[in-house]
């Protein structure tokens, strides 16, 4: 429990440093940033991973067959997608805005939990997700702001966040699959597959020359925020009640609030750290809770 918890908390730190390496990019369209960076930053993390999928299909291969791949083109379609529109809302929207309606996933995963799974949440889950959900809207209720200008990229935040809850639930779904990479791999070949085709569509080329900063922007979200924050999650999903792992996701705004005091040096208020407080009062009922179940 406290190993995948550490895993969980490492998936999250490691998903927050995004917004820090787009905010690096030199790329200036809204659509531009979304699609390249998107379709390369999975594909890349494909290749990353690949030695780790040869080996367990070669280790499975008596289980998992080449038709098995089916099991990742909806996962891996609903992560491109998030992924895509994730990165193009935060350039038309504040990122106070975006970040706040897709950090909502808490309130999003018992609906997906009751529907597919008809559970729904214990009264320590729920104390634990309005907290977490208090913590956000109070470190974001100076920033957040509704207006035309906006309207189009809240509404596309909040899409992003569907299909983050989504993926999420489709982990758990899918858990029987022999190895993580097994999993995860196919899923993020067909994530950037999936963008970058769909590119040339909205005239951008995909295929292009880049600056050795943007590569290393690409390279690091494929590596960190990819390999790292979306594998682990994925895993994490496996191995731990679906909501807590709602409940933490969350903290990816306090790791991102970290990085940019550090980065770009933005100044850190009050709301910040009482929202990091209800966030840890809120995993620590939730981890409590779930201890006393197993030894009673």
């Amino acid at each position: 429990m406290y190993f995948h918890l550490f895993l969980l908390l490492l998936a999250v730190f490691a998903c927050s440093t995004a917004a820090v390496m787009i905010k690096a990019s030199n790329l200036t369209s809204n659509l531009e940033v979304g699609f390249i960076l998107s379709g390369y930053r999975c594909l890349l993390a494909s290749v990353f991973l690949l030695p780790l999928f040869l080996r367990d299909f070669l280790r499975f291969r008596a289980s998992y067959t080449l038709f098995s791949f089916r099991t990742a083109l909806l996962p891996g379609i609903v992560f491109g997608l998030h992924i895509l529109t994730w990165i193009i809302s935060v350039r038309m929207t504040t990122a106070a805005n975006s970040t706040l309606i897709v950090t909502m996933t808490p309130i999003i995963m018992p609906f997906f939990l009751f529907f597919i799974y008809k559970e729904t949440l214990k009264r320590t889950e729920l104390l634990a997700t309005f907290m977490t959900v208090a913590g956000v809207i109070i470190l974001s209720y100076a920033d957040f702001q509704l207006s035309r200008q906006h309207f189009y990229g809240d509404l596309l935040s909040l899409f992003s966040l569907i299909l983050l809850t989504w993926y999420l639930v489709l982990a758990r779904i899918n858990k029987n699959i022999p190895s993580i990479w097994l999993y995860v791999v196919p899923l993020y070949f067909v994530a950037g597959i999936l963008t970058l085709a769909l590119s040339p569509f909205f005239n951008i080329n995909p295929i292009r020359c880049f600056s050795t900063r943007e590569i290393l922007v690409i390279a690091g979200l494929a590596l960190i925020p990819t390999v790292i924050g979306h594998s682990t999650f994925n895993y994490c999903m496996r191995h731990l009640p679906s909501q807590l792992v709602a409940i933490v996701t969350p903290g990816q705004f306090i790791f991102a609030g970290i990085l940019a005091y550090i980065f770009f040096d933005e100044t850190v208020h009050w709301p910040f750290f009482i929202a990091c407080s209800l966030l840890v009062s809120a995993i620590f009922i939730v981890i409590k809770a779930k201890s006393e179940n197993n030894l009673s």
